[in-house]
């Protein structure tokens, strides 16, 4: 077998290193999947403005990165209005939807304005935890949850996890 050169050492060495790089951070701009991890282990939602790196699937916040929440997003039918804060059968949902408030500030529902969400729409994302806009990128602003069927998930193991968090959106 022959010696490798210094030179073919020196550059495998640099592919391996920048293999192993760091992976963007969740809420990064990117175009594909590679552009937020190379080992595939973040995705690009290119639904999002200039697309957003993120975990989709996670179990709880301790499943995401520092500084980013496990985010639960129900999507909500606009036609069908409810009464927020009311418990079923009284806030107009069926039995396998929940009532979502459409706006609020710092957990608390503005108006009382809200629409039912079936359950089964839910998806989780890691998201980029914030404290004001300017802490999120352009074309993104600083939202609380309980906006929009945006809510943290709760953890089984930390029975301290806030009822309302903040993380980085797109502007609405």
């Amino acid at each position: 077998m022959r010696p490798m050169s210094p030179s073919f050492l020196a550059v495998a060495v640099a592919v391996a290193l920048s293999a192993a790089g760091c992976s963007a951070s969740i809420g990064d701009s990117c175009t594909v999947n590679v552009d937020c991890s190379k080992l595939g282990d973040r995705i690009c939602d290119t639904s999002e403005l200039g697309g957003y790196c993120t975990i989709e699937g996670c179990s709880d916040s301790s499943t995401c990165p520092d500084n980013a929440w496990c985010i639960r997003i129900l999507t909500a039918d606009r036609t069908r209005p409810c009464v927020f804060g009311a418990r079923f059968p009284d806030n107009q949902c069926d039995i396998d939807q929940r009532c979502l408030c459409d706006d609020s500030v710092k957990g608390v529902c503005i108006d009382n304005a809200a629409h039912c969400a079936p359950e089964s729409s839910e998806r989780r994302y890691c998201q980029k935890s914030c404290n004001q806009n300017g802490d999120c990128r352009d074309g993104y602003e600083c939202r609380s949850t309980g906006t929009l069927g945006a809510e943290v998930t709760p953890s089984l193991y930390d029975l301290m996890t806030p009822a309302a968090v903040s993380f980085c959106a797109p502007k609405r």
